[in-house]
């Protein structure tokens, strides 16, 4: 019956056969009468299509109700839970000598390589608008793990000794470990899934040097990859405590690009090149406070 979803089609034959009225019923029919019929039966069998449609109509109300409600919560979660999450890697990086806005611009950083590598056609089953938002809210928890790591160390001005920077280097599990454990607490899959892959492995190298577990290539995940890549150019383009100037753009793109292949993807070098009035704007904007 070729009729909206929202018709209520009453049939009238002259046939009294059960089989053309069960027809009807299971193509849709809401009722199905006899010839001769009186005008009673006709308006009761109306009223009660009627009647029908008032409590659907109220019922697909309520439904949306609270659908609406469940979405508004649900956002308003997202919201809190994001928000705990920045706070925790903030209160990471407040024991190193990084800043908020470190994470901030770091955030932008990662954002815009993704979308310069999206535009680019690169991993369209991976880079969805989905996975960006969530990279977003991952990648200020890449150094969350610093949390395990000792003062002494962390701060330290010099050089690490190759016993400290082993202890350093944990703060890749630390921080792994730590998310996987949340994760299982909270179920939340996807978004944390990023965020393990990116405290985890945005240290490893593309020519399998890297730590902690010495991944090559495309074993590490995109995630890492492309945080790797904003992280470094913000640590080179910024004033670090064991090196007071920071580089120009210039030769941090260079640092960047010299390393393209052996330490960085090349694919996000090259977004990342596609981008550069963005990142200036965005380093400009978000200058760390004295």
């Amino acid at each position: 019956l070729k009729y909206g979803n929202h018709t209520a089609v009453i049939m009238m034959t002259g046939f009294s056969d059960v089989q053309s009225a069960v027809k009807a019923l299971h193509q849709g029919a809401f009722d199905y009468l006899e010839k001769p019929l009186t005008t009673d039966l006709l308006r009761f069998r109306i009223n009660q299509a009627l009647e029908r449609r008032r409590l659907q109509k109220r019922q697909h109300q309520y439904v949306a109700s609270i659908e609406k409600a469940v979405r508004e919560r649900t956002n308003e979660l997202q919201r809190a839970w994001r928000g705990t999450i920045f706070a925790l890697a903030r209160l990471a990086e407040s024991r190193d000598d990084e800043t908020g806005t470190h994470l901030i611009r770091l955030r932008n950083y990662t954002v815009a390589i993704a979308q310069s590598m999206r535009q680019m056609g690169l991993y369209p089953g991976i880079l969805t608008p989905t996975f960006i938002d969530w990279l977003k809210d991952t990648a200020p928890l890449h150094d969350i793990g610093k949390v395990g790591i000792p003062d002494s160390i962390l701060l330290k001005r010099g050089t690490l000794t190759p016993e400290e920077f082993d202890q350093m280097k944990a703060h890749t599990i630390i921080g792994a470990r730590a998310l996987e454990d949340v994760q299982r607490r909270v179920g939340e899959k996807m978004f944390l899934d990023i965020g393990i892959q990116v405290a985890r492995s945005h240290h490893e190298r593309m020519d399998g040097n890297g730590y902690p577990d010495a991944l090559r290539g495309e074993e590490i995940p995109l995630a890492a990859r492309i945080v790797s890549v904003a992280d470094a150019y913000d640590a080179l383009s910024q004033s670090r405590v064991y090196r007071p100037k920071a580089f120009s753009h210039e030769k941090a793109m260079k640092m960047i690009r010299d390393e393209a292949g052996d330490k960085f993807d090349p694919d996000v070098v090259t977004a990342l090149e596609r981008i550069q009035d963005e990142v200036r704007e965005i380093a400009a904007r978000l200058v760390d406070e004295p």
